[in-house]
């Protein structure tokens, strides 16, 4: 039988190959000289933990990524991009000290996303019980290295012995324009070296995505490139303070716990679209935003609001007032009787003046409503 696949130009069966897991492509390499170093022409390196057969070796996985790492390293192919991921399930693979070595060895030959996942899970479920009488070992810090040449990093630490740190001293993201942080836990002064970093060593950033992230309880961003804010369960966010030039679309829900003393300050007159589902801040200014499109404000949904424990709800209305004119208007009020407060929750809301689009949300929660009637009138 012809080995037609082996006839193919390297080009096209590299780009066959590299379909494959990463884990079945290195084992490729054993097929023939020709095949010995094909995966390393891969652009995306995702290792799985999962799919790394321990066969009772404990470092296994860890053995597995220093050799791809190596490899990779020194090979000759050329890349124009490479993506970098590692995505770890079990407890006994996460090694705080490990993961920012391959981290700095991977900064040196990036040239596209580097993401990192952590998912972690116990050794052995069949301990939950003997593990939680013991005492949780003390949380590792992962400090994150200067990825000179990244363009986008993806920050996924869903585990409690992790507590993400940004790098001291001189150093800049140069080529970052997409910075994503997901289920991430800082470590003490690192929630405030947030804002450093992005005002002051991100100079190509056009977008920042923080979602379920503590340890966060001052943002002050002061940056000309970036476009693009989503901020989403940032606990205990008390002052949120943005001058954007440039920026298009900000969105922000579930991050004030309550409006006693916290701060809002935005400054981006290029504002198009503005999403707001939160308490309003005590203290709140917004700069003139005359190139509004798209105001969506609205109550906490409901679900989010037992879970975060809100006792009232969130006074979004008082957001209103700091907007004069947009295209298009949508309210969102989802009742619940639970929380204190709704029984006339839109008789003081005063609309922006100038608007060519209302959309009226009501979610009812179970409730039962016979026939309604509203007044609109321009402040």
């Amino acid at each position: 039988m012809d080995d037609r696949l082996s006839a193919l130009p390297d080009d096209l069966l590299l780009q066959i190959v590299t379909l494959l897991p990463l884990i079945q492509l290195v084992r490729t390499c054993v097929l023939s000289r020709r095949w010995r170093r094909f995966w390393t022409g891969a652009q995306i390196l995702h290792v799985i933990d999962e799919e790394v057969d321990a066969g009772g070796e404990p470092d296994r996985f860890a053995l597995v990524v220093e050799s791809i790492l190596s490899v990779y390293t020194t090979s000759r192919l050329r890349r124009a991009r490479c993506h970098f991921q590692i995505s770890i399930s079990r407890v006994d693979n996460v090694d705080a000290a490990q993961l920012m070595s391959w981290a700095r060895r991977a900064a040196k030959l990036l040239k596209g996303d580097f993401m990192l996942s952590v998912e972690t899970v116990k050794a052995d479920d069949s301990k939950d019980d003997e593990s939680d009488s013991d005492e949780e070992p003390a949380a590792e810090i992962f400090e994150l290295t200067y990825l000179e040449f990244a363009k986008q990093i993806t920050l996924r630490l869903n585990d409690r012995f992790l507590c993400l740190a940004f790098p001291m001293g001189v150093g800049v993201f140069a080529s970052l324009t997409q910075l994503v942080l997901m289920k991430v836990h800082f470590a003490d002064v690192a929630g405030a070296a947030l804002s450093e970093v992005v005002s002051s060593r991100c100079p190509c950033l056009v977008s920042l995505v923080v979602r379920h992230v503590d340890g966060v309880t001052a943002l002050r961003l002061r940056t000309a490139s970036l476009t693009d804010l989503t901020l989403l369960d940032v606990y205990g966010l008390r002052i949120l303070d943005v001058v954007a030039l440039k920026l298009r679309t900000m969105s922000v829900q579930c991050c004030f716990m309550d409006s006693k003393g916290a701060e809002l300050l935005i400054s981006a007159p290029l504002l198009l679209t503005f999403k707001w589902a939160d308490c309003c801040p005590e203290s709140t200014q917004v700069g003139p935003t005359d190139h509004l499109k798209m105001l969506v404000v609205g109550e906490i949904p409901p679900p989010i609001l037992v879970r975060a424990g809100f006792i009232a709800h969130s006074n979004f209305d008082r957001i209103l007032s700091y907007f004069r004119r947009t295209q298009v208007l949508e309210l969102y009020l989802p009742i619940l009787p639970e929380l204190q407060g709704h029984g006339k929750l839109m008789e003081h809301i005063v609309l922006p003046n100038q608007y060519t689009d209302l959309t009226l949300v009501v979610e009812p929660n179970g409730h039962m409503f016979g026939m309604s009637m509203f007044k609109l009138s321009s402040s």
